[in-house]
């Protein structure tokens, strides 16, 4: 279960920095 939300989590932080790379990129 915690597990679960490890993996929510973390895909929602890679999520929220690929955002940040593209707008930094563009």
């Amino acid at each position: 279960m915690l597990c679960e939300i490890g993996k929510r989590r973390f895909a929602d932080v890679h999520g929220l920095i690929w955002m940040l790379y593209i707008t930094e990129l563009n």
